[in-house]
């Protein structure tokens, strides 16, 4: 086979357990398919490569630095290649056959796959963390979106009038109307209410800071379901 880049004859060198192709040339390397990652990690293991720096962990996504990388042609099948990022996140751009999926690294780029595999402890102790704090996150706004849910909060406001219509008159009606109109209020637009600071009606006293809309929600919520709390204490205490 002849180097994609400078046309020269790759020679076969043995690595470990595998076979690559190297241009003497160039330092190009083609690895057929699954040994760029064997070829990698047996660098790894016999401690030839040096931890991940933290800049290089945290740099943001790059683009192929020349476009030469997007002209490169299969040494095996003579189909052109197609540029990738390897593991999507490495920013080590290499060339892969789409027909025998054998890979082409320009010199240098086998450490740079190496080194992105072997990772940093350090770095690799932040990302854990990280993922920990926005998996803790995630359940929080999960809670948040709960509490402030206007269908949950609406389901359970159709409910009661459900029963005041179907056990009650038209006066227990309209009292379970005026009784959902402040907890709906605080569950629906519970940042708003938060956020107003002023006179209450007369003789309450002003309000002169913001609550958490948070708070108004789960307040909204406390009184939805006071009368449901109170109706199962109720059976619970005539049962037992």
């Amino acid at each position: 086979m002849k180097c994609p880049v400078c046309s020269a004859e790759l020679a076969s060198n043995s690595y470990g357990c595998q076979t690559i192709d190297v241009c003497p040339q160039c330092g190009g390397i083609w690895f057929d398919s699954e040994e760029l990652s064997a070829v990698a990690n047996d660098m790894i293991q016999k401690d030839f490569i040096q931890k991940q720096k933290p800049a290089a962990a945290f740099h943001p996504g790059l683009q192929p630095a020349d476009e030469k990388e997007s002209n490169i042609f299969c040494p095996r099948c003579g189909i052109l290649t197609k540029v990738f990022n390897y593991c999507y996140d490495s920013n080590v751009f290499l060339n892969k056959c789409p027909s025998c999926h054998g890979i082409w690294a320009d010199q240098g780029e086998l450490e740079d796959v190496a080194q992105y595999l072997k990772g940093n402890p350090a770095v690799n102790k932040y990302v854990k963390s990280l993922a920990n704090e926005l998996h803790k996150r995630g359940k929080q706004n999960a809670i948040f979106r709960l509490l402030k849910s206007r269908l949950l909060s609406g389901i359970v406001a159709l409910l009661y009038l459900a029963s005041a219509i179907a056990f009650g008159n038209s006066q227990i009606i309209l009292k379970m109307v005026a009784f959902l109109v402040l907890p709906l209020a605080c569950i629906w637009f519970s940042d708003a209410m938060g956020n107003y600071t002023g006179f209450l009606t007369f003789p309450r006293p002003a309000i002169t800071q913001k609550t958490p809309g948070l708070f108004v929600a789960l307040v909204g919520w406390v009184l939805l379901l006071a009368p449901l709390i109170i109706v199962t204490v109720v059976i619970i205490r005539h049962v037992f």
